[in-house]
């Protein structure tokens, strides 16, 4: 998924300290000890954006979210409504926003990614040590070093241990077994900004599910999904929706459709003078 954090520090727990103004009717939140609560709402319930003052927002699966709420969408987006709701508690407001990203012209997530420093997980090679994104394929042209990941398949069936990804700079190939090492802090991995953010405080991040812990979503599970919608060799997508779903939730990018347009100049090259306008 991506991610997007505006100005992030230690989560709070959202209370009525310091601020005069209710919060509604608590009949349906969950408690936590220590006085935490949360309340749960959808995203096209527009009046209750309006009625609560809250410190922490956490926004799941943005980019499913409508573009406005409301009887014809008169009361807007609901991304800017429930932002409002922080105002009270504007200096130690905390907003968290997490989604899959869909399409790449109206993905909500991806331009909030934008918006943000852009993180991106680093692992270091266990061979060479290069600091890299786990990337699907990658080619250096000037070493000829072919990264990212590979597989065997005998007789039409996927090899699981065959599964690798190998370093972009040494090609080292690293198997399932070695995520824990990978994806640990003690062994280099950390998060890196890539950018800078449009506004102070604004943290960003994007994680594929190759980075997927031991246990989750193993390359294997991965690279077959990738088999099914799309065929390396040829270059050819084989099933255009299941090319989307890995480009979504493989990928975590949003999906971008290609093709060709047409040109006024084409079009206008085979007019007829015998037809008049709008024939």
């Amino acid at each position: 998924p991506m991610f997007n954090q505006s100005d992030l520090g230690h989560i709070i727990r959202s209370s009525d300290e310091g601020n005069s103004r209710k919060t509604g009717k608590t009949a349906n939140h969950i408690q936590f000890a220590g006085g935490a609560y949360l309340v749960p709402f959808g995203a096209i319930n527009a009046s209750k954006m309006r009625s609560f003052s809250i410190a922490v927002m956490l926004k799941d699966e943005i980019d499913a979210w409508p573009d406005a709420v409301g009887r014809g969408g008169r009361d807007g987006c609901p991304d800017k409504l429930s932002d409002g709701r922080l105002k009270g508690y504007w200096e130690r407001r905390k907003i968290f926003r997490g989604s899959t990203p869909l399409e790449w012209n109206s993905s909500k997530i991806y331009k909030q990614f934008k918006r943000g420093d852009q993180r991106q997980y680093m692992v270091s090679c266990r061979a060479c040590g290069f600091s890299q994104v786990l990337k699907w394929e990658t080619l250096d042209k000037e070493t000829g070093v072919v990264g990212g990941f590979t597989w065997e398949i005998e007789e039409g069936t996927l090899i699981h241990e065959s599964v690798r990804y190998h370093c972009q700079k040494c090609g080292h190939g690293h198997s399932e077994h070695d995520k824990e090492i990978l994806f640990s802090e003690e062994h280099g991995a950390h998060w890196k900004p890539t950018a800078k953010p449009v506004e102070p405080g604004i943290r960003s991040y994007h994680l594929p599910a190759m980075y997927s812990p031991i246990g989750m979503a193993p390359w294997y599970s991965i690279v077959a999904d990738y088999i099914e919608a799309y065929d390396r060799d040829t270059r050819k997508v084989k099933d255009i929706t299941k090319y989307r779903v890995f480009y979504n939730n493989v990928l975590a990018m949003p999906f971008k459709t290609t093709g060709s347009k047409i040109q006024f100049t084409q079009v206008s090259a085979h007019r007829r003078s015998a037809y008049m306008l709008g024939q």
